[in-house]
């Protein structure tokens, strides 16, 4: 639908539009103007969820969402209906105490009468019920009397939770509590009260919550460390019962390899003692003496050289080796041992002579070599012995490896479990030694110093949009969803019909039509009218045709009047028009143009019972009796043919080819001939009158929508092709005619 046509309506509708607004803003004025003023207090808590404040049990890094999470589950705790009631309570407590000043007086505030002793009893139901940290409920004894006194004080459940609002202040760690009443020291007694109940109910719930959890964690604890001990125990009998007390795999083998290298070393001492052992013997025997020294000396020496080429030798195979095979590494010790005995010989050769004089050192020389030779090989037997008992063990231990195995590990994981939850328990002691929250408050509320704004202006503003706003809506709303067609535009958009005219709307019982084309008028709306009728005349002149049926979709779209507004334009320019009023279900041309009282064959035969039988048997040289049926009209070169009515259709009346011939000599006679059809979608008598006119006009009224009966017509008349000259848009309200 055009925008344009959308606001003109809406411009129509100005005066309607701006009266609900102006209603509506009137009636906002006068029910706010005795709104009380009410005073806003505010607390705020920090919650340290955020923050590094508080005690921190672990050193978990901030994560956004968990910090999220603990926000929501925090609000909705201080939401629950426990704490509201709890507020309700003090609230009553404090008017019932007799020590503070109260903020209702029960006999002058309450419309409900108690007595000075039940209030005294609710006073004390109060006190336990808050002490418990109890709900009110109406299963609970006396239940009626708590909300008479709570309902008498005005402290109910709804009034709290309609003044009281809870939020986290964005972006913050805070959460903020407001309470907004009539009274400024009932707002901040409010905020505050609730602050201090909901860290008592936090904190009772938070160590009960933890308490729990210390009594599982103690139990589990005491289970592992019962399955740990069992386990210890089932590892020490099977070490136990297979002689393995003491026995490592690991160590034993390293005790093994150190016990084989003292041997090795034991071994390498008995050599060199030998040796000198010997030595000393061929002293004594006196084969060794001074003046021998150099026969001596020269096998020493032969057999150093010898020594230190093996020495070489070795070194190179042990080098070549990669410095790892310990059986290389025990020969090249025990030559550079050798090596080293040999060159201590041949150094003390020069004197020896002197330190062997005597036969007395010599022998204690050698004694003294002999007790080291015994104690040395005393020492390779107590190795010996023990390497061999290792040997033992270990031979034991991998028998029985795979299911001391099997015990420790159970022992490891047992050992496990009990540390885990030993932590655990450790945990939540520590958990309820912090069990004091870290919500702390910030900013205490206090009595505020002047009302909160009224939102009257608001309110009024509010109001006058809102109206303003659902008016323009309801009348776009019914323009659009109506559908009727009342401009031009809009017929060419919903009717595939071609428009060939529009007429304005006027009083057709108060048009002179003599008057009205004789001089120009003052009257818009019939000045405008007249040009569209030269308008649709124009149209019927060029059409190039002299019979024109005028129909319509429904009655009443003003067919009769059309008809008469073309002939009487017609006849304006010297055109003889003969109207032929063929519709008998609503004879209005008859009626308008021919006076009841007038006694003419016409009238008399073109009636409900012989319809048109003396024109069917007229042929063209009885034309003065053709003449005869038509009847002159008090407009000059206006003539017309009319009917009594009936409800016959025209092929009930006329025969067809008789029909056809008269309108033919009546062409010869007359400049345009105009048939007036019933309409489309409750007769068929205009398609039966179709075949005997040239051109079909089709009459719409304004300000209707389109049917389904309507759509079918216009089917109808699209498929005419050549016959349908076009459709007239009737009674357009002539501030639309522009549109």
């Amino acid at each position: 639908m055009d925008i344009v046509y959308l606001l003109l309506i809406l411009w129509r509708k100005k005066y309607i539009i701006i009266g609900i607004t102006v209603a509506s803003v009137t009636i906002a004025f006068l029910s706010t103007r005795n709104i009380p003023e009410r005073y806003k207090s505010i607390t705020q808590l920090s919650t340290g969820f955020i923050t590094n404040e508080g005690i921190k049990l672990n050193d978990d890094r901030f994560n956004i969402r968990e910090a999220d999470l603990k926000f929501t589950n925090l609000l909705s705790t201080m939401k629950s209906g426990v704490l509201i009631n709890q507020l309700c309570y003090r609230l009553a407590l404090h008017d019932l105490d007799s020590i503070e000043p109260p903020f209702h007086d029960f006999y002058k505030y309450s419309k409900v009468t108690l007595t000075k002793q039940e209030l005294y009893t609710a006073k004390k139901i109060f006190e336990v019920e808050h002490k418990k940290m109890s709900p009110l409920t109406i299963e609970e004894e006396n239940a009626d009397l708590q909300l008479k006194v709570l309902k008498g004080f005005g402290y109910t459940y709804p009034w709290v939770l309609r003044s009281m609002e809870i939020k986290r202040v964005p972006n913050t760690d805070y959460i903020q509590i407001e309470f907004t009443s009539h009274d400024r020291y009932i707002s901040s007694f409010a905020v505050n009260t609730y602050y201090e109940e909901f860290i008592r109910y936090y904190a009772a719930q938070k160590a009960k919550t933890t308490n729990e959890s210390v009594s599982f964690f103690e139990e589990l604890v005491n289970q592992k460390k019962s399955e740990l001990n069992d386990k210890t125990e089932m590892l020490k009998q099977f070490k136990t019962e297979s002689n393995l007390i003491g026995v490592e795999s690991q160590g034993n083998r390293s005790e093994i390899n150190d016990i084989e290298s003292q041997i090795t070393t034991v071994n390498s001492n008995l050599y060199g003692l030998g040796l000198r052992l010997n030595y000393l013997l061929e002293i004594k025997s006196g084969n060794n003496n001074v003046a021998n020294n150099t026969s001596v000396q020269e096998p020493n020496n032969n057999r150093i050289l010898t020594l230190r080429n093996k020495i070489s030798n070795v070194n190179s195979r042990y080098i070549e080796s990669g410095s790892t095979n310990t059986v290389l590494l025990d020969s090249l010790n025990l030559l550079k041992q050798q090596l080293n005995f040999e060159l201590s010989k041949t150094k003390d050769v020069s004197t020896q002579s002197s330190d062997y004089t005597s036969r007395v050192d010599i022998n204690n020389e050698i004694k003294n070599t002999e007790i080291e030779i015994s104690i040395e090989k005393s020492k390779l037997n107590q190795l010996n012995s023990k390497l061999r008992s290792l040997n033992g063990i270990m031979s034991t231990y991998a028998s029985k490896e795979a299911a001391l195995n099997a015990l420790e590990t159970e022992y490891e994981v047992a050992s496990e479990e009990y540390q885990d939850a030993l932590n655990k328990y450790n945990s939540a002691r520590n958990e309820l030694l912090a069990a004091t929250s870290s919500i702390k408050q910030i900013i205490e509320g206090v009595p505020a110093a002047t009302p909160i704004p009224t939102k009257r202006i608001l309110i009024i503003g509010f109001s006058g949009a809102l109206s303003f706003s659902l008016s323009v809506l309801i009348f776009l709303l019914w323009e659009i969803l109506e559908g009727s067609i009342k401009t031009s535009t809009q017929y060419e958009n919903a009717v595939p019909i071609k428009l060939i005219g529009t007429l304005i709307k006027i009083k057709t019982k108060e048009v002179n039509f003599p008057t009205l084309f004789s001089s120009k008028q003052k009257d818009k709306e019939s000045e405008s009218f007249k040009q569209l009728i030269r308008k649709l005349r124009f149209e019927i002149e060029n059409a190039n045709s002299q019979t024109f049926l005028v129909t319509s979709n429904k009655p009443h779209e003003g067919k009769s009047f059309v008809i008469f507004a073309l002939a009487f334009a017609l006849s304006l320019i010297k055109k003889k028009v003969l109207i032929i009023d063929t519709n008998f279900k609503s004879n209005e041309l008859t009626k308008i143009l021919l006076k009841p009282t007038t006694e003419n064959k016409s009238v008399k035969n073109i009636n409900s019972e012989t319809g048109l039988e003396v024109l069917s048997t007229t042929a063209e040289s009885d034309y003065p009796e053709i003449k005869s049926l038509i009847q002159n009209t008090k407009f000059n070169n206006i003539f017309i043919i009319g009917n009594k009515g009936g409800q016959q259709s025209p092929e009930e009346i006329i025969q067809q080819n008789d029909f056809q011939k008269l309108i033919q000599i009546l062409t010869t006679k007359f400049d345009y001939i105009f048939l007036e059809g019933p309409s489309l979608n409750q007769y068929a008598d205009t398609k039966e009158l179709i075949k005997y006119a040239d051109k079909v006009i089709c009459v719409f009224s304004a300000g209707k929508a389109l049917k389904q009966l309507d759509k079918e017509s216009i089917e109808y008349l699209t498929s005419l092709d050549g016959k349908l000259l076009g459709a007239v848009l009737n009674k357009i309200e002539y501030r639309d005619i522009n549109l």
